[in-house]
């Protein structure tokens, strides 16, 4: 495992092979959302990862949403990217 794929999240792991870890609030599932529009002209894509609580109960609502995120496998990996503090 190199020390790239450590610091980025993706840990070696291959894109099929990448889901998003679960809400750090609340637990519930995160899901991989898209964004089309049209900027200038040029169609802009983007893709992002937001908290899929269903039951409203999520106190922060989190998403990886404006990280600019050109790949599923990108954004993926910002919202896996958490770091273990030690006491």
């Amino acid at each position: 495992m190199s020390n790239e794929s450590e610091k980025n999240g993706s840990l070696g792991q291959k894109e099929s092979e990448m889901i998003p870890k679960d809400c750090p609030f609340c637990g519930s599932v995160a899901a991989v959302h898209m964004s089309k529009e049209t900027v200038h002209g040029k169609a802009k894509v983007e893709y992002y990862i937001r908290c899929h609580d269903t039951q409203g109960d999520c106190p922060c609502s989190p998403s990886t949403a404006y990280s600019g995120a050109k790949t599923e496998k990108r954004a993926i990996e910002s919202w896996n990217r958490r770091e273990v503090i030690v006491s």
